[in-house]
């Protein structure tokens, strides 16, 4: 730099943080720089952990598990942006304020060489150096309180989810009603949500009506009161400051562009998760419709598939099988296998004691999920009950003697009962699961 280009002595105001700055700034980056990779590995972490639910409950069970999953996520998702964008316009900001310090005269708009309207339009635009570093400070913070208020949002919906969820397993297992927990959910919410949307939509359309002192407007304000106690109408909070700035129907609009897509988008990984779907350019690789010989599938084989992650499918050893016997595992799957136990399997109903019923559902199981080889029925294959090592959760086990068997690739069918629609109100009519291996 040469002596002409040299700026002048930074004034004393220009060497420290304006007034006006964020008193929080600094527990705001450390929240920020301390949790954004935490709430990066969240997700997985969540998963591993509630996905691998699943396939040990029942279908609204199911339902309210996907629920807290999407929840959860979301949440951490949110989070993670908001933390991630609010480290970028903090960064932003302190190059301001470092700029600020080392050119106080700001910009030197004879030096740029630019149009004479663009040069007249951003000098006439350009309220200096001050402005700028507050308005940057600003939107840093707001950016900061919007992702947290809507990650609480979503937090005190999944934490809604999971009392429901427990509430109904711990009853079903006390009472042995086996009330649906979907039901149970729906119950709460309407249980706990609708007098407050009724009172705010009578607030609505008639609190200008009555006149003061009116027994309406004292019942509405005790309503009010009620869920002002139990916290969920704050009189001054995040939410309300901002609706109060930017209106109530932006506000709302806002909060939905952000938390809905961000939910569906957990709910696609979702699908694509437990689906075929696959990213990339693959619409001219072969993609069956339904289970098809052709297809080897990894969480067929236990010593390739993701016990955690892959679906609750029959499996054996291995692709190629070399020893005398073939072991087939087939886990249960309340989801699918108890909607046609409960319908078929009268014995089990009718049993009085506890052998008796398991030997009716061992018997009814057994007929549900037949098993086949290159085609023939094996009608005297018999099932053990076992369970899933590395899941620990129950399953069928059947030994099949293949030392017959000639050299080559063979294929295993078991049959399997159809799958109740999912979330996207897709229907598995599958009747089978395939299984080739070698010999």
């Amino acid at each position: 730099m040469t002596d002409s280009e040299t700026p002048p002595s930074p004034a004393a105001d220009a060497e420290q943080l304006p007034r006006h700055t964020t008193p929080t700034w600094e527990v705001e980056m450390l929240i920020s720089g301390a949790a954004v990779f935490a709430m990066l590995q969240l997700p997985g972490w969540l998963g591993d952990h509630i996905l691998s639910l699943l396939p040990r409950f029942a279908q609204g069970a199911w339902v309210i598990l996907t629920l807290i999953y999407a929840y959860l996520t979301s949440a951490a998702v949110i989070l993670a942006i908001t933390f991630a964008l609010h480290l970028l316009l903090r960064a932003q900001w302190i190059a301001l304020v470092g700029m600020r310090s080392v050119f106080p005269d700001g910009v030197r708009w004879e030096k740029i060489r630019t149009g004479r309207i663009l040069h007249d339009f951003l000098r006439q635009h350009d309220n200096g150096a001050a402005i700028a570093i507050e308005r940057a400070d600003n939107r840093a913070t707001v950016i900061f309180a919007c992702g947290v208020m809507m990650s609480m949002t979503l937090l005190w919906l999944g934490l809604a989810a999971c009392l429901a969820f427990v509430a109904t397993v711990v009853f079903n297992h006390a009472t042995h009603l086996h009330i649906d927990p979907l039901y149970l959910l729906a119950g709460l919410v309407t249980l706990i949500f609708l007098p407050l949307v009724l009172g705010m939509g009578l607030d609505f359309w008639l609190g200008c009506r009555p006149r003061p002192n009116t027994w309406f407007r004292r019942l509405i304000a005790g309503l009010f009161a009620i869920y002002r106690r139990l916290g969920m109408l704050p009189s001054h909070s995040v939410s309300r400051i901002l609706e109060s700035r930017i209106g109530t129907r932006r506000f709302q609009w806002v909060s939905i562009g952000v938390i809905l897509p961000v939910t569906m988008g957990v709910f696609m990984s979702m699908y694509a998760w437990h689906g075929d779907m696959h990213i990339g350019n693959y619409d001219w690789f072969p993609q069956f419709a339904e289970p098809h010989a052709g297809v080897v599938a990894a969480a067929h084989y236990d010593d390739q598939r993701d016990a955690e992650r892959d679906p609750a499918e029959p499996y054996i050893q291995s692709e190629v099988v070399t020893g005398p016997y073939l072991q087939l595992t087939v886990p249960y799957f309340p989801k699918q296998d108890a909607p046609p136990l409960r319908k078929t399997c009268r014995t089990a109903t009718a049993a009085r004691t506890a052998d008796t019923r398991a030997n009716a559902l061992l018997g009814c199981l057994t007929a549900l999920h037949a098993v086949s080889l290159d085609g023939k029925s094996l009608t005297s294959l018999h099932y053990d009950v076992a369970s899933d090592p590395r899941t620990e959760r129950p399953a069928l086990q059947a030994m099949i003697d293949v030392r017959s068997l000639a050299l080559g690739r063979h294929e295993l069918r078991v049959a399997r009962p159809p799958l109740p629609p999912d979330l996207f109100g897709k229907r598995d009519k599958t009747k089978a699961w395939i299984i080739p291996f070698w010999r």
